[in-house]
C-alpha cells in the first residue's frame, strides 16, 4: 500500500514540476482564478513566507507568499486528480511545502524580471487572453460560473485573468532566457551518459520460446528458417511467450547484447538461461544507438527538460546569492517541511529540541511537526545503525590485531579499542533515545489520528502484538483495498497480506467478539469480491458460530450460492460452445 501511495504522490509532484517548468503556476481557467478584491491590503505578518534582500523584507506584496496561494493551488491540484484529501500529517504538509517552494521560486523570477525590465508585450498578453476568453465563451457552464463569481466576463478578464497572464508570460520569458539548453549541451550530455541512457530508455518487444533440450532447439530453428517463426512453433506445439517493452538488464549481458543489436523480425538465439534453452524473435526495437536515434526518441524531450531544470536551479541559486536574497517563513510547519524537502542538515536535532523538554513530549507543538519528526527519526535511526555496524567492524579488526578498513579510519580517525567501545556505546545510547522518542510521538499520533494510514503503519510496526492496533491496521488496509477488488486492479500480495492479518485477529483469543466478527465479515466480503465462494462460506460459518444474530445469514448464504452457480455456469459455457 505504501508503494502505491508513493507512486501516486509522485504523479502529483511531477504535475507540479511540469507546471513550473512550463511557467504555468496558475491553475486552469476551467477551475477559475481566485476571486479576491483588488483593493485588499495585506500585511507582511499575514504571509506564510516572504523574500528578503540584505536581510530586509521586500515591501512589494508580489514577493510575499500568502496562504491562499498555497491552499488554492493545493485544493485545485487535488481536484484535478479527483482526490478528496491526502493524509493531513504526512502527505498534505509535504505537498504544500513543495507548492510553496515553487511559488517562492516564481517570486524570485518576478524580482529578476522587474530588475531587468523583462515583460511580455501588450500584444502577447492580448493574444493569450483572447484565446482563453474565446474558450470560456464556448463553455456555457464555465461562463455562467465566472459571471456569478466576478459579476461579468469583462471584469474577470481585466481584473483577474489579464494580470495572471502577464505574470505567466513574464515567468516563461525569464525561464527561456536563463534555462535554455543548446543542442551542443544536449549532445555532450548524451555522449557522456550514453550507457546510462541506454539502460534507462532502450526497449524491445520480444517473443520467446523455451526448450528443454538443444536438439529440440535445432529442430525448431531448422523449421523456422523454412516456414517462419510462428508456423514452426505451431507445427511443434510450442508456446510463444510475449515480452513487451523489455529493458536492458533483464537478461544476462550476452543475451542483452544480441537482443538490443538485432533488427526487428530477427530470430535470435539459442541461449541457455535458467536451466532452459531460449529462442527469441525481436518484434520492435527502440535503441539509442547514436545521437540521431536519441534525438528522435521520447528520451530526448525528457533529458532536455531535466537539463533545463538543472540549469534553472543553478541560475536561481547563483542569482539569490548575488542579490543576497533569502526566504523567511512566518509559518513554522511550512518552514520545517520546506527545510526537510531541501535535506537540511541538523533538522532532526532542531525538531527534537522543539518537541521534547527533557523526555516529555510538548503536545502543544503542531501535530504536522510531530509527523515530520517521525520521518526524520527513521533516517536518524538508519544512520546510527550503520555507524554502529561500522564501529563493530572497526572493533573486530582491532580485536584480531588487524588493520581496520581504510575508509573507516578515514571516517572516524585512528582509534584505540577502548575509544571504539566508547564510541559504539554512545551511538547505541543515542539510537535508544531516538527510538524511544519516536515511539512516544507515534503513540501520541495514534491516540489522536487512529485512522491515518501512515500512523497506523508506524503504530503496528512498533506494537505488532497489540490486538487493537492490529485490528485497526488491517481494517484500514481493507478499506483501502476494497474499492479496487471488484475492478480487478489490485496487488495480489497486498490482498493476501491483508486477509492473513485479518484472520489472525479473527482467531485471536485476546480480541473482543466484535473485533472477531468484524474481521470475519471483512474476510467474507473480500472473498465475495475475489469470487471465492468456498472461503466466503467458511467465514460465514465462523461468524454464525460466534454470533447467530450478527447479520442476515440467510441472505448471505444465498449470495454465496448464487456466486457458486455463476462460476459453475462460466466453467461449463466454453465446453458447450465448442461441443466438447
Amino acid at each position: 500500500m505504501r508503494k502505491w501511495m508513493k507512486k501516486w504522490q509522485g504523479v502529483i509532484i511531477w504535475a507540479i514540476a511540469i507546471a513550473f517548468v512550463a511557467g504555468m503556476i496558475w491553475w486552469s481557467v476551467s477551475i477559475n482564478l481566485r476571486g479576491t478584491s483588488r483593493n485588499v491590503n495585506y500585511t507582511l505578518d499575514q504571509s506564510l513566507a516572504y523574500i528578503t534582500k540584505d536581510g530586509t523584507a521586500l515591501t512589494d506584496p508580489t514577493y510575499w507568499l500568502m496562504p491562499w496561494e498555497v491552499n488554492d493551488y493545493y485544493s485545485n491540484l487535488l481536484s484535478s486528480y479527483r482526490i478528496n484529501s491526502l493524509d493531513p500529517l504526512f502527505e498534505e504538509p509535504r505537498l504544500k511545502a513543495l507548492i510553496a517552494d515553487v511559488f517562492l521560486q516564481q517570486k524570485v523570477i518576478l524580482y529578476y524580471a522587474e530588475k531587468n525590465n523583462i515583460k511580455p508585450s501588450k500584444k502577447e498578453v492580448e493574444q493569450e487572453v483572447k484565446s482563453i476568453i474565446n474558450t470560456i465563451k464556448n463553455d456555457q457552464n464555465q461562463l455562467d460560473q465566472i459571471k456569478r463569481r466576478y459579476g461579468s466576463l469583462s471584469v474577470y478578464e481585466k481584473d483577474y485573468l489579464e494580470p495572471q497572464i502577464r505574470v505567466q508570460l513574464t515567468v516563461k520569458k525569464v525561464q527561456e532566457a536563463v534555462g535554455a539548453v543548446s543542442e551542443d549541451e544536449i549532445k555532450q550530455y548524451f555522449e557522456e551518459n550514453k550507457e546510462e541512457l541506454q539502460n534507462q530508455y532502450d526497449r524491445v518487444d520480444l517473443e520467446a520460446i523455451s526448450f528443454d533440450s538443444s536438439s529440440t532447439v535445432q529442430e525448431f530453428l531448422a523449421k523456422a528458417s523454412e516456414m517462419g517463426f510462428d508456423e514452426a512453433a505451431s507445427s511443434m506445439g510450442l508456446t510463444v511467450q510475449p515480452f513487451s517493452n523489455a529493458t536492458r538488464g533483464i537478461f544476462p549481458e550476452e543475451i542483452d547484447t544480441a537482443l538490443f543489436s538485432a533488427t526487428p523480425g530477427s530470430i535470435v538465439g539459442p541461449f541457455y538461461f535458467l536451466d532452459q534453452w531460449y529462442v527469441f524473435r525481436v518484434q520492435t526495437s527502440s535503441v539509442l544507438t547514436d545521437f540521431n536515434a536519441f534525438e528522435n526518441s521520447d528520451a530526448y524531450s525528457e533529458v532536455k527538460t531535466k537539463l533545463e531544470q538543472e540549469k534553472f536551479q543553478k541560475w536561481l541559486e547563483e542569482f539569490m546569492r548575488e542579490e543576497n536574497l533569502s526566504y523567511v517563513f512566518n509559518d513554522q510547519v511550512l518552514e520545517y517541511w520546506w527545510r526537510y524537502l531541501k535535506n537540511e542538515e541538523g533538522l532532526y536535532e532542531k525538531l527534537s529540541n522543539l518537541l521534547f523538554q527533557e523526555d516529555r513530549l510538548v503536545e502543544e507543538v503542531s501535530d504536522e511537526l510531530k509527523s515530520l519528526f517521525v520521518l526524520l527519526s527513521d533516517t536518524k535511526i538508519q544512520d546510527l545503525t550503520q555507524q554502529i555496524a561500522e564501529m563493530t567492524q572497526y572493533e573486530e579488526a582491532l580485536k584480531n590485531a588487524q588493520e581496520p578498513d581504510e575508509d573507516l579510519v578515514k571516517k572516524y580517525g585512528e582509534l584505540s579499542l577502548e575509544e571504539v567501545a566508547k564510541k559504539k556505546q554512545e551511538l547505541e545510547n543515542e539510537k535508544n533515545t531516538v527510538e524511544s522518542r519516536k515511539r512516544t510521538v507515534v503513540n501520541y499520533l495514534y491516540s489522536n489520528y487512529p485512522s491515518s494510514t501512515y500512523v497506523l503503519e508506524y503504530a503496528y510496526q512498533m506494537n505488532p502484538d497489540d490486538i487493537n492496533i492490529r485490528y485497526n491496521y488491517y481494517s484500514n488496509l481493507y478499506n483501502q483495498i476494497k474499492p479496487y477488488l471488484s475492478m480487478g486492479s489490485y496487488d495480489p500480495n497486498q490482498v493476501l497480506r491483508t486477509m492473513l492479518g485479518l484472520y489472525t485477529v479473527a482467531n485471536a483469543t485476546d480480541a473482543s467478539t466484535d473485533m472477531r466478527l468484524d474481521s470475519y465479515y471483512m474476510l467474507y466480503d473480500m472473498s465475495l469480491a475475489l469470487k471465492d465462494p468456498t472461503s466466503a462460506k467458511f467465514y460465514l460459518d465462523e461468524m454464525k458460530n460466534l454470533d447467530p444474530s450478527f447479520m442476515d445469514y440467510e441472505s448471505a448464504y444465498n449470495q454465496v450460492e448464487s456466486l457458486l452457480k455463476e462460476l459453475e455456469t462460466e466453467e461449463s459455457t466454453p465446453s458447450t460452445a465448442t461441443g466438447e
